[in-house]
């Protein structure tokens, strides 16, 4: 079972997750993050310099849109957050603000797997409101969707619900087409 885009790192140390299951072992334990995974990764890299080092790279479509976004990250023990405001009046009666972990691209795979299969193989759309409460990264509703629409266990044991089959006419005679 190979998912494509999604590098597997297999390092696994820290626990970032409580547990929701009422069991001693935890939910999730994803690899320890360093500055340098930051540093390495092609979507943080940009912001996590900025505001680490206050250094940008000098292409100016780049450092222009680093300093429009730079206030929606800050860094806390050396690991990025994301801050998700809300974006309208009923959302901020909801919820004030949201601290949501960056994670560079080398733990991903690690991520989805941990929450996809530990979880109770969630479909798309659960896991996506599970994992979009604490995790940010640009392109993850799509990994969440591939990573779904790829899980062999799933495709063998969930019903397909999308599929329609045509129904066929029944013939009034036996040999009949």
């Amino acid at each position: 079972m190979i998912r494509p885009r999604l590098p597997l790192n297999p390092h696994v140390k820290v626990l970032l997750d409580d547990d929701q299951s009422g069991s001693d072992k935890p939910i999730l334990s994803v690899q320890t993050l360093t500055p340098n995974d930051y540093r390495e990764d092609p979507e943080f890299s940009n912001i996590f310099n900025f505001l680490k080092d206050g250094t940008l790279t000098g292409d100016d479509k780049t450092d222009k849109l680093t300093l429009l976004l730079h206030d929606q990250y800050y860094i806390e023990n050396n690991m990025l957050f994301h801050l998700a405001l809300p974006r309208t009046k009923k959302e901020s009666r909801l919820r004030q603000g949201e601290m949501r972990l960056c994670v560079p691209l080398s733990f991903r795979f690690n991520l989805l797997h941990r929450y996809h299969d530990s979880l109770g193989h969630f479909g798309t759309q659960r896991m996506i409101i599970t994992m979009s409460e604490k995790f940010y990264w640009k392109s993850l509703f799509q990994d969440c969707y591939e990573f779904c629409k790829t899980c062999d266990l799933c495709l063998r044991s969930k019903r397909n619900f999308g599929f329609r089959s045509v129904p066929q006419s029944v013939p009034n005679l036996p040999f009949e087409n």
